[in-house]
């Protein structure tokens, strides 16, 4: 069973057929395949750091592939704006030199709430219910909408994140009432599970699919979907996607997402996913447990590495 993000899903169609396997190598790091592509969109947390602090040789592994002239985007389903996730990680020693741009889900939100572009179209309305982690609420400051203090009021419901504060019965007591009364709901952070003290908890994603189970209508910004990769091909010049490599340690999120988006992968087995790939599990070993995994997702990834290091 795949624990870390169990339960598991339904068989996503991803365009891949199950027997699909593209060339797949195991590393110990970056180091294998840093020649080989040019733009690097790597995932935050699981990858960078754990929330608190940063993994021990990541800012030594993006300094070295910055040298190399390799570009990085820190790609992040954070549903906060990428300013707050840049200060989060210069606290952590991950500072602004150690990558060429931080692309946020939240951000791209934003951007699309202010010029009521898809999927808040102006039909859609103005009063927004905002569900943030303990009621952050920058991501929508200065905007021209109107926030809703309960689900009875909202036209509809921006799901920005999810905190330890609220247990699920929270949320589930709000979808009841927008999935009657045919409310839409926007999440601005796909993830299904999240890093915290008490190990992995619900996430967004989770409520949003929740909902979605539900029959209500949700509309996804974030890995594996296609705008916030779009959004990366539109503000990077020269973006060739044989030259780009998604690095993450969803398989759902970042490999799955990666790869129907038409770029290459590298799977980070140390996150979400450690407890499939315990230290103690030998090559062979590891190897059927992706196996398991990628059946489930009919796709492959390029690359696995434990963890982001050189």
């Amino acid at each position: 069973m795949l624990k870390a993000e169990s339960p598991r899903p339904a068989p996503q169609k991803t365009g891949f057929a199950e027997s699909t396997r593209p060339r797949c190598a195991f590393s110990p790091g970056l180091r294998s395949f840093a020649e080989d592509y040019d733009l690097f969109l790597v995932d935050q947390w699981g990858v960078l750091h754990d929330g608190q602090t940063a993994y021990p040789g990541v800012v030594e592994c993006l300094l070295q592939l910055l040298s190399l002239g390799k570009r990085l985007v820190v790609l992040s389903n954070s549903g906060k704006r990428a300013e707050t996730n840049a200060l989060q990680l210069a606290s952590m020693g991950i500072t602004e030199n150690c990558y060429t741009l931080l692309v946020t889900s939240g951000e791209i939100a934003r951007e699309s709430l202010s010029s009521r572009t898809y999927p808040f179209l102006p039909s859609m309305g103005r009063r927004c219910l905002l569900l943030s982690s303990y009621g952050e609420s920058s991501l929508v400051q200065g905007l021209d909408i109107e926030l809703a203090e309960t689900v009875v009021s909202a036209d509809f419901i921006l799901l920005a994140g999810v905190g330890d504060d609220h247990p699920m019965e929270f949320y589930q007591q709000i979808l009841d009432y927008a999935g009657a009364h045919r409310i839409p709901l926007v999440c601005a952070n796909p993830d299904w599970v999240r890093l915290s003290p008490k190990g992995l908890v619900f996430s967004a994603g989770e409520v949003a699919r929740r909902f979605e189970r539900m029959g209500g209508q949700v509309h996804y910004i974030g890995k594996p979907y296609p705008m916030i990769y779009e959004h990366c091909r539109k503000v990077l010049p020269d973006f060739e996607s044989s030259r780009v490599v998604a690095v993450g340690d969803s398989f759902f999120h970042d490999v799955v997402g990666g790869a129907r988006f038409g770029l290459a992968t590298a799977f980070v087995t140390d996150g979400i996913h450690k407890a499939d790939f315990p230290d103690t599990l030998d090559e062979a070993g590891r190897f059927r447990k992706l196996a398991e995994i990628a059946k489930d997702y009919g796709v492959w990834p390029n690359w696995v590495i434990p963890r982001f290091r050189w």
